[in-house]
């Protein structure tokens, strides 16, 4: 893999990845094994196609498309997850995060 480092694209999409990451581990805990797994599958996503629009000269307009649509697929995920941490806020006030698990009884936890 050649080096992308001097690509602001790869440095973006690098510091979202890490951003996205912080975030889900203050997801509820359903939300961070559905809906994290997916921000975070997405996310890397976008990181591959960046390498492979790069990468491959001759295929670059059919992955920078691919890449363009995976965007807007994270941004719809992104969105997804405002609305599940305000719903968190509405639903448990009283909660300071909802990794913290206040409010929640042993009857909603899963193993």
């Amino acid at each position: 893999m050649a080096r992308m480092d001097h690509l602001p694209i790869w440095r973006d999409a690098n510091r979202l990845l890490v951003v996205i990451e912080e975030a889900v581990r203050r997801f509820p805990r359903y939300h961070k094994y559905t809906l994290g797994t997916d921000l975070r599958r997405q996310a890397m996503g976008i990181c591959r196609l960046i390498v492979r629009a790069y990468n491959e000269k001759t295929n670059r307009p059919r992955h920078v498309r691919r890449l363009s649509l995976a965007v807007d697929d994270l941004k719809v995920l992104v969105q997804l997850g405002k609305e599940v941490r305000a719903l968190w806020a509405r639903v448990c006030p009283s909660a300071t995060s909802p990794a913290s698990g206040a409010g929640s009884s042993n009857n909603d936890r899963t193993m």
